[in-house]
Formats: structure tokens, sequence, C-alpha cells
């Protein structure tokens, strides 16, 4: 259980690893964006739910010391009320924009509420970078590596399976 826990913290320190350059932009409003994906929908969705080979493999990849489980636990347990709500907050918000888009909002309407939908992506961003630092502080150098490595991998799968499914 321990380890799933931890995979969903790591998960989501990939997470903000991996969306920090498209948060960065910002310039385009992706409503169907779903921040609030708890960290074992990201695995699952990533194909590293309780697939062979998956989390357990990948947990086990940066032989984690008892002592640094219990601190990414910390630090999950520390973030994810404060995530969720951020996330429920801006489900809510994105449904609403897409109402006023799909309706006869006002244009001013629309863009306080694509406004309001960018805050909070903001501040999602903001706590999920937070708890990367402060995971981040708990991996050793050789283990930072091997993370940072392993997601460049997860992104080329990605990237390539991405690719393959336009050829049709």
């Amino acid at each position: 259980m321990k380890n799933i826990i931890i995979a969903g913290l790591l998960s989501g320190l990939a997470c903000t690893v991996s969306t920090m350059p498209a948060m960065a932009q910002n310039q385009n409003l992706d409503l169907h964006w779903q921040s609030g994906d708890t960290s074992e929908q990201m695995l699952a969705q990533w194909g590293w739910g309780n697939k062979k080979g998956g989390q357990g493999q990948w947990m086990e990849s940066l032989d984690l010391t008892n002592s640094q489980k219990q601190q990414l636990e910390a630090i999950r347990q520390k973030y994810q009320g404060q995530m969720q709500s951020l996330s429920e907050q801006m489900r809510t918000s994105q449904n609403e924009l897409r109402t006023l888009m799909s309706g006869n909002g006002s244009d001013s309407e629309i863009r306080a509420k694509h406004n309001q939908v960018a805050n909070l992506r903001q501040q999602l961003g903001e706590l999920r970078f937070n708890s990367m630092l402060e995971s981040r502080q708990v991996l050793t150098p050789e283990q930072r590596q091997k993370f940072s490595q392993l997601m460049q991998e997860r992104r080329n799968n990605r990237q390539g399976r991405r690719g393959m499914g336009n050829q049709q």
C-alpha cells in the first residue's frame, strides 16, 4: 500500500515536471485539461497502473529507503487536500466556461470565467511545483538522475504512441 502511495507522489512529481512548460506558456485554454486526476489515475492513464512492470518496477528502480518513503508520504499528505480542493474548483469553473461558450454568455462573462480558470490552474501548478521541490529534496542525486531518466523515457514512449495513433 505504501508503495502505491509513494508511486502516486512520484507520479505527481513526474506530472509536475512534464507539465511545467505547458503551464508556463498558458497561451491556449484547454477546456478538457483535467488536473484533478488522482496520482493513481495519472499512473493508470500513462500505463503505470497495476500492470506488470508498472509502478512496482518503477519504484524499485529508485531504491527508496523506508525513511524516504515516509518523507514522501508526509509531503503527499501535506498537499493532497489543497490540490483536491483546487482541482474540484477548476473542474467546476471549466464546466461553467464550457456552458458560457456554448450558450449566450457575454464576452466579459466568458473572459472573467477564463481568468478564473487560468488563476486556479496557476495556483494548482504552484502547489504541484512546491510539492515537487520538497519531494526532490528527499531523493539522493543519483535517485534524481534516475527519476529524470525514467520520466524522459516515459515522455518519449508517450510521444511515440501519439504519433502512431495519427497514422490512418
